[in-house]
């Protein structure tokens, strides 16, 4: 499965939060109920969230999902 360039972007602003914050990615895991091994996948473009996943990883950075006119 090929990554949307919107994927790909949510990922990366949610990598730079979560490291501005000083969240690891052990600590993201446990906020959210995923494993830590997820959260690397994730990250390293091996899964793709659905949009639950993405609203519960928003949730625990203390940020919003926000949709956008491209």
């Amino acid at each position: 499965m090929t990554r949307s360039k919107e994927v790909k972007r949510f990922i990366g602003q949610m990598r730079a939060v979560r490291e501005d914050l000083g969240i690891t990615q052990s600590e993201l895991a446990r906020r959210t109920g995923k494993t830590s091994g997820y959260v690397c996948d994730l990250e390293r473009g091996r899964r793709t969230p659905n949009l639950t996943t993405v609203c519960e990883f928003a949730k625990a950075l203390g940020a919003e999902v926000v949709i956008q006119k491209s």
